[in-house]
């Protein structure tokens, strides 16, 4: 992956995440917009990908969901809509960045950051 789509990937998620609305102490939504939306997971490392579907509303807006594999220079894919056995994106890592795709205006709400991490000192 060029240093570029990298760099703007990141850009595009932190613009969303400085967007994102608070709605409790462990989560809050962004919105996602068709075809696609670009942020980064802030769940723990190897959540299963259900938990990331679990997260949009409504449900049936979503139509896939991408993350693009640094390593093997593929993108990863998974859709409510197909056999489970053709999804090749089984789970994600704290901070991935996955594009969430929707036939409508949708709601991701995702955890704040990895609760495994450390607290940070308020003090």
């Amino acid at each position: 992956m060029k240093l570029t789509t990298m760099a703007l990937m990141i850009t595009v998620a932190l613009a969303l995440t400085s967007q994102a609305k608070r709605v409790n102490a462990d989560s809050y939504p962004i919105t996602v917009v068709p075809p696609c939306t670009a942020a980064a997971w802030t769940g723990p490392d190897h959540t299963p990908i259900v938990m990331v579907e679990i997260g949009v509303s409504p449900p049936e807006a979503l139509t896939a969901i991408w993350k693009f594999d640094g390593v093997s220079g593929e993108w990863l894919g998974f859709s409510p809509k197909v056999p489970p056995g053709l999804n090749t994106l089984t789970s994600v890592n704290y901070l991935d960045v996955v594009f969430i795709c929707v036939n409508q205006a949708a709601s991701w709400n995702r955890p704040i950051r990895d609760p495994s991490y450390p607290k940070q000192d308020s003090s």
